[in-house]
């Protein structure tokens, strides 16, 4: 963002929760979540501040209007995504926060914003891909194949791999691994 506007009005604001922090904010009501259940301990998750140093005033959050859209139209190219985006409360479980971003991965992130899904719908979707049917993402420059490997209730796992590709395996934070496959 800076690099495109010279602009050093943005900060980050709130990311990384210790399991103290957390369950002292679940425990004074400022959040849903105890201590180990919220995206903050992955260190993925943080919020965005709009703190002009023109004089102007703000809010505080972070908004993708004006010159800010620009983070809002090319964070995936990064990886990242709106964590709590607006109309996706009945999934996520938390108000709409343009302020919110969460580090998904370059295809994953193409993805959802492509599809205007929330990470809960785009994790759902994903169970339905396996190694033999894998979901294909062209994020325009590079080619993917991305699919579900659900963990064994034995608390050992095979997960498929390729032998000859560049891939990534992330837990899903519930009941299996995502497997993510660089074709190019």
């Amino acid at each position: 963002f800076y690099n495109e506007s010279g602009n050093t009005d943005i900060m980050i604001i709130g990311g990384f929760r210790t399991l103290e922090d957390q369950n002292d904010k679940y425990y004074s009501g400022s959040s849903k979540y105890m201590g180990g259940y919220a995206d903050y301990h992955t260190a993925r998750s943080f919020d965005m501040g709009i703190f002009p140093k023109d004089g102007s005033s703000s809010s505080g959050f972070y908004s993708p209007t004006g010159i800010y859209t620009w983070i809002d139209e090319h964070a995936a190219e990064y990886g990242f995504i709106v964590r709590f985006p607006e109309g996706k409360e009945n999934l996520t479980g938390e108000a709409p926060r343009s302020q919110t971003y969460r580090y998904v991965g370059i295809p994953h992130a193409h993805y959802i914003k492509d599809n205007n899904l929330c990470l809960e719908e785009y994790i759902n979707l994903i169970k339905e891909y396996n190694s033999s049917k894998p979901l294909e993402i062209n994020t325009g420059s590079k080619l993917y194949h991305v699919y579900y490997a659900p963990a064994s209730a034995g608390g050992s796992t095979e997960v498929p791999v390729p032998a000859s590709k560049t891939y990534t395996v992330s837990g899903n934070n519930s009941d299996g691994f995502i497997v993510t496959v660089s074709l190019n």
